[in-house]
């Protein structure tokens, strides 16, 4: 047997939980191996340490309720598992955007309101500049010509 494989198999060798045949090839590779020797011998101590523990009660009940609440967690993480898990989204951070997104919006729509009615004839002057820029009609100046001709003859008026 290799050391891994011993390794693996030290704590049901100590209890005694091996068939015959491993058992017999375990206690034949720790006599050869001073590694896994030494590997039992810890083991071993580990658990004549953990028998010196002083044992105490539990609180009534204490087992029970321990394992109802490992179950409930178990389940929980099974349902997400199969749920597939979704983050779970805070609503504080989504209303507080929502309120600085409908604040800023009503913002601008108060400030542009005030600056027309608060300045006196804005409202009449950028009418007066609007209906100026959609008045401008160049093209109704133009003939039948080429574009060519067109273009000589706008060349020509600004030369004189």
């Amino acid at each position: 047997m290799h050391c891994h494989q011993v390794r693996k198999k030290l704590s049901s060798y100590q209890d005694g939980q091996l068939p015959p045949t491993e058992m017999k090839k375990v206690r034949e590779h720790l006599r050869h191996c001073p590694d896994c020797a030494m590997q039992l011998q810890e083991l071993e101590s580990v658990w004549t340490t953990l028998g010196k523990v002083e044992q105490f009660d539990s609180a009534p009940f204490f087992w029970a309720k321990l394992s109802h609440r490992l179950n409930q967690t178990s389940e929980k993480k099974a349902r997400r598992q199969r749920a597939g898990f979704l983050p779970r989204i805070s609503p504080v951070p989504v209303l507080a955007m929502l309120l600085l997104t409908f604040s800023l919006l009503s913002g601008f729509y108060l400030g542009k309101t005030l600056f027309i009615y608060a300045t006196p004839g804005a409202e009449t002057a950028s009418g007066k500049q609007y209906e100026s820029l959609l008045a401008i009609n160049s093209f109704d100046e133009l003939t039948d010509e080429s574009v060519a001709d067109v273009y000589q003859s706008i060349i020509s008026d600004d030369t004189q």
